[in-house]
């Protein structure tokens, strides 16, 4: 590596740790309910979904309600690309797309992977485009990002039956940090403004996640004792997970 690389990798790191404290507390701001406008945008999609948001999951539960979650996104883009010769927005009267081919492209979407073996303007209608691939880029982040989410709060709360609510994460995470993150990218209208998406802003979340969560734990939780974010990767490395 020569000095620029050097100089960018600095400066690289020198960003992550300026962000992820102010980027952290934002995000804990946001998974527990504290937006004041958030409620009236929120509990209309809950009560049109049947979700409880109050209710509490356990890991098994919640770890459940993600592969189903997943398991319908693969199911839904696996659909629309096998239909999207009979469905509307196929001016260009695109042919179904292949089963493996379409089982493949579903899988890598609903994975956050998001390969394709194929060209996009000349394979997919503008539906499958849109409803399918384009939602996947968001529903599989914030599946991602909630799965981080739901370590911490276990790896917090202890001896809490609770990791909170899959459903209620999912929402929030999509509502308010990958839409705004997503308008104010597109509106710089450039390419290298998304490759800094996918690269530096996916380690901001998860630097910020850890960081944020040890300084909320230090302020909800003051009577314990509390081990420092290197403390604890020491001691999930030493930690056996095979052992019953």
């Amino acid at each position: 590596m020569n000095a620029h690389a050097w100089l960018v990798l600095a400066a690289f790191g020198a960003l992550l740790l300026a962000a992820a404290l102010p980027l952290g507390r934002c995000l804990v701001a946001v998974m527990e309910g504290r937006l004041r406008f958030a409620d009236h945008i929120e509990q209309p999609l809950y009560r049109l979904c049947g979700v409880r948001p109050e209710a509490e999951m356990g890991w098994l539960q919640y770890a459940f309600a993600l592969l189903l979650f997943n398991a319908l996104g693969v199911l839904a883009v696996y659909a629309l690309q096998r239909l999207q010769q009979w469905l509307p927005l196929n001016p260009q009267g695109m042919a179904n797309v292949t089963p493996d081919s379409a089982f493949n492209t579903a899988v890598s979407f609903a994975t956050n992977t998001n390969w394709q073996g194929y060209s996009g303007e000349q394979t997919m209608s503008y539906l499958t485009q849109m409803l399918g691939l384009a939602v996947q880029n968001f529903l599989s982040a914030a599946t991602g990002i909630v799965v981080v989410i739901a370590l911490i709060r276990g790896l917090a709360r202890h001896s809490a039956q609770g990791i909170g609510n899959a459903w209620v994460d999912l929402t929030r995470v999509t509502l308010w940090v990958l839409l705004p993150l997503s308008f104010v990218l597109a509106l710089s209208g450039h390419h290298d403004a998304w490759s800094l998406f996918t690269n530096l802003i996916n380690y901001l979340l998860v630097g910020a996640l850890f960081l944020g969560e040890f300084a909320y734990r230090r302020v909800r939780f003051r009577n314990y004792r509390h081990h420092s974010p290197l403390q604890l990767l020491r001691n999930v490395r030493r930690t056996n997970l095979f052992e019953r």
